[in-house]
């Protein structure tokens, strides 16, 4: 009798052995991937509040695209609002007047790390938020930290080669969402086009010539 009470909870205890290291085996491998993805940088050490709302990485010189499409919103708008909803990031860069509106969208999947908690959106300097990015060099990946924007966005760029980090601050404006909703807006025309690209470079310039017309 005793034997039969031993045996079936032997069999439990191995039962629960096994899928324990299994599930132990499966976490190490996701982790190793996110390391190979990320430069061999442990991601989440490198969170720097305990209060990040979202976090985003471009590994390979991508972000350095991201500079170069801010470099041509910048002649024409001052002021930029970063909305991050979980299906990417949108930046809503508007020239002083209101009356010529650019909207420039990073979807999720263009991320080599996405991290979404919360529904955000703050208003930053546009050349502000292009010079922390020029920290960075030509290959580092670039990380962007959102909290509760009380100390506005970091930055952190990994060297590929070093991997060493560096930081960057940009300090949030007055938020003026009311002026630019785009969800009321009827725009001219919707295209995709590469970032960076001379007609990406010609789109831009060419807003920028309209907002100064005004």
């Amino acid at each position: 009798m005793l034997l039969s009470h031993i045996i079936p909870l032997i069999l439990f205890y191995l039962a629960i052995s096994y899928i324990t290291n299994f599930l132990n085996i499966k976490e190490q491998k996701q982790l190793y991937i996110s390391r190979q993805r990320n430069l061999s940088v442990s991601l989440r050490s490198l969170c720097i509040s305990p209060f990040t709302m979202a976090e985003l990485w471009m590994n390979n010189g991508r972000g350095a695209l991201l500079t170069t499409s801010l470099n041509h919103l910048m002649h024409m708008a001052e002021v930029a609002i970063i909305k991050f909803p979980n299906e990417g990031l949108t930046l809503i860069a508007s020239g002083s007047a209101h009356l010529v509106i650019a909207v420039y969208h990073v979807p999720f999947r263009d991320f080599d790390l996405f991290y979404c908690y919360e529904n955000k959106s703050a208003s930053v300097n546009l050349k502000g938020l292009y010079q922390r990015l020029n920290l960075g060099g030509a290959y580092d990946a670039i990380a962007i930290y959102f909290d509760d924007f009380e100390d506005g966005i970091i930055l952190g760029f990994v060297n590929p080669f070093t991997h060493q980090m560096t930081y960057g601050h940009v300090p949030v404006t007055e938020v003026y969402e009311d002026h630019v909703d785009i969800n009321d807006i009827n725009f001219e025309y919707e295209v995709v086009v590469g970032i960076p690209s001379d007609q990406f470079s010609y789109m831009m310039m060419q807003l920028a010539i309209v907002e100064n017309e005004w």
